[in-house]
């Protein structure tokens, strides 16, 4: 870490290029120079050579400019694996993770899900009422008393320390939240029609994350309703 964060330095005190041009034209600060793409030049990351890639997986090169080189800051950014994002409203480059954390649910998309359904923002415009509140962006883990429903797992790559979320049931049911190897990093009994609870759970920097109903407990509901929001990771 220590050894990213250095080369990242290095690499913005020699003026890294964002690449968000289109944003930054709309403030009104551009000034035209005249540079050269210079794809002579090799970068090395712990003494391996890389191939610098723009969002879309372009190959970028370094520019010259005045006897600067100049950095593609996505190209670097997903060299190191670091986050970076664009606020246009402020015209700042994001790197690294937000100081109020990452939205797990509107951030990434599940790579395993048996019988539970994960709703994003971009999934669905209406909102669900669930405990008394409106949310954009939720999972879904419910379905007919008595059956296998599966679980559902997000790759964490190991770079978060805590996820905090919010959940609530119609019946009581039991969420074991899963670390690499099915580790238990929590086992929550959800009571049914309680008022939405939330939970801080230690992630250990485990790479998968899963979420999985195991058991039912609901005598005669006709349909269980379990639903986990408000997904924060740090």
């Amino acid at each position: 870490m220590r050894n990213q964060k250095s080369l990242f330095a290095g690499l913005a005190a020699a003026g890294m290029v964002a690449s968000f041009a289109m944003g930054a034209a709309a403030a009104g600060n551009l000034q035209e120079i005249k540079a050269y793409l210079n794809s002579g030049i090799t970068i090395k990351y712990n003494n391996e050579a890389q191939v610098m890639t723009d969002a879309q997986g372009a190959r970028v090169y370094p520019i010259t400019y005045n006897g600067t080189t100049y950095v593609p800051i996505r190209a670097v950014s997903n060299m190191l694996d670091v986050k970076v994002d664009w606020d246009q409203a402020s015209q700042t480059v994001l790197l690294g993770n937000p100081a109020d954390g990452v939205d797990m649910i509107d951030e990434m998309k599940a790579y395993h899900s048996s019988e539970f359904k994960q709703v994003q923002t971009a999934d669905k415009q209406d909102p669900k009422d669930i405990s008394g509140n409106s949310y954009s962006h939720w999972i879904y883990l419910g379905g007919a008393p008595r059956e296998v429903y599966g679980s559902i797992s997000f790759n964490l790559e190991g770079k978060y320390d805590t996820l905090t979320f919010s959940y609530y049931a119609n019946a009581d049911v039991t969420l074991e939240v899963l670390g690499e190897n099915e580790t238990v990093l929590a086992r929550i009994p959800v009571k049914g029609g309680q008022v939405a609870q939330t939970i801080k759970v230690d992630l250990l920097k485990t790479s998968q994350l899963t979420f999985r109903n195991v058991e039912d407990l609901a005598g005669g509901v006709d349909r269980q309703e379990l639903y986990i929001f408000d997904t924060v990771l740090k």
